[in-house]
């Protein structure tokens, strides 16, 4: 799936006053963006000539580049994700103009890449011609589940090699969204004449969702030196986030003139975009105050959105919904499960079993907090058997719940262990996510088909 977010339309910068120690460098770096007219020149755009695969979050790292013949990325992919598409950028400063040219070579794990050029050449700086490159190479199999080691030789550029990153689209099968990639070259020092001095405002946008989301981040940037102030603006419907704003985080991170950075933004119920730029400038809020501000090209940028039902599905929907609850107020939508039904004789297992206490309820069962594999499927066995006894088209009828949470702790023989049942439960809960109305339940439920133990 391309780019299934738009971008917004963007305000013009407003020029700033030329200094003349910079005017000549301007003059030529305008003269070369007409020369080269290529999308991602002085600004990020979506990929031109590649299809962004779908997944539910991009991986990525990099390493810096600067006087290195060899440089090496560590990347780390959970068990159990799909690697859907693997993407390489890499970026650097030549000499002139014609230098590099519309594709460039590098090597990774020895493999040969070739990379096509996505922005500039700008001229950054005197003598210093910026240029990015990008190539897809999910083909070359080189990030798999696990720990992955990426060797990366052949950056050539004359000025600094600045480094290279890797963009993983990972899918998890759960919580599978909206992924957007812009790419390009965008270049900015507070110093130096528009558009050099700042980077342009990213705008997603995005359907509104009802219930509050978390979004994922993620960056490349080249020439970002130790200690030089930078900040990251997030604006969430065309206003700034404060909550979300980022000081000084960028400097060197995976060596020297390259960062790769990843953070999360909450997403307001209602919001329909959210709006990113990076700024060379002293926000007086980081540990950097004080010093020159960063020079700084970003090369990459990613917003990953899960669905909305991945906020609204499962033990969290009846969590937060205790009134549908049997019992609980007027708008009850299920029949037969309360708050107050007691877990071990619901299931006819022990403490022990089940790992919860003599007298837990089906509400003490879905607060749980641990993060273990038995509090997990406690807590989404009590949301599936509240989504069975529920108008909501269930895949499992609450006898099957009981029969497989039983076989999972050990209560019966059979093949389920924690984990499948576990399994079984989550992906269950993440198909059903509409919320249920309220209905009249006793022509459907048969209360004497379960004991109650009160």
């Amino acid at each position: 799936m391309r780019d299934p977010m738009t971008p917004k339309e963007e305000p013009q910068v407003s020029n700033r006053k030329l200094r003349p120690l910079h005017a000549l460098a301007v003059a030529c770096a305008l003269v070369a963006q007409s020369a080269y007219a290529f999308d991602g020149n002085e600004t990020l755009g979506p990929p031109v000539a590649l299809t962004v695969a779908s997944g539910s979050e991009v991986l990525v790292a990099g390493v810096g580049m600067k006087d290195k013949f060899e440089g090496t990325i560590n990347l780390d992919v959970p068990d159990g994700v799909t690697v859907k598409q693997v993407i390489a950028y890499w970026e650097g400063q030549a000499l002139s103009a014609d230098e590099q040219g519309a594709t460039d070579d590098v090597l990774l794990n020895g493999a040969p890449v070739t990379g096509l050029r996505i922005g500039g050449p700008t001229n950054f700086f005197f003598s210093r011609w910026s240029t990015t490159y990008r190539a897809d190479v999910t083909g070359l199999n080189l990030i798999t589940n696990g720990s992955n080691v990426v060797k990366v030789r052949g950056l050539n550029f004359r000025g600094i090699s600045n480094g290279l990153g890797l963009a993983v689209i990972i899918d998890d099968g759960k919580n599978s969204g909206a992924i957007a990639i812009r790419d390009g070259n965008d270049n900015a020092f507070r110093d130096f004449a528009s558009p050099l001095d700042v980077t342009e405002l990213q705008t997603y946008s995005f359907p509104p969702s009802s219930q509050e989301r978390t979004a994922s981040l993620a960056y490349f940037f080249g020439s970002v030196a130790t200690a030089r102030p930078s900040t990251i603006e997030i604006m969430i419907d065309g206003s700034p986030a404060t909550a979300e704003f980022e000081a000084d985080v960028l400097g060197d991170g995976d060596g020297p003139e390259w960062d790769t950075h990843t953070h999360t933004v909450t997403i307001p119920a209602g919001a329909t975009s959210l709006g990113v730029r990076v700024v060379s400038a002293d926000s007086g809020l980081g540990p950097y105050t004080g010093n020159l501000p960063a020079s700084l090209t970003w090369v990459f940028h990613s917003l990953s959105l899960p669905n909305p039902k991945a906020n609204d599905c499962g033990p969290d929907l009846w969590k937060k919904h205790l009134t549908l609850w049997d019992g609980r107020g007027c708008d009850d939508v299920t029949c037969y499960i309360k708050t107050r039904t007691n877990w071990m004789c619901l299931f006819g297992v022990s403490p022990r079993r089940s790992g919860l206490g003599y007298c837990a309820t089906v509400l003490d069962a879905i607060c749980t907090t641990g993060d273990d594999d038995l509090s997990r499927l406690n807590r989404h066995a009590a949301a599936a058997l509240l989504s069975a006894d529920s108008n909501l088209e269930y895949a499992y009828s609450l006898r099957q719940i009981i029969r497989i949470y039983r076989d999972a702790v050990g209560a019966d023989c059979g093949p389920e262990t924690i984990k499948t049942a576990l399994a079984k439960f989550e992906a269950a809960n993440e198909l059903y996510c509409t919320m249920p109305t309220p209905r009249r339940c006793m022509p459907r439920c048969h209360k004497r088909s379960h004991r109650s133990c009160r």
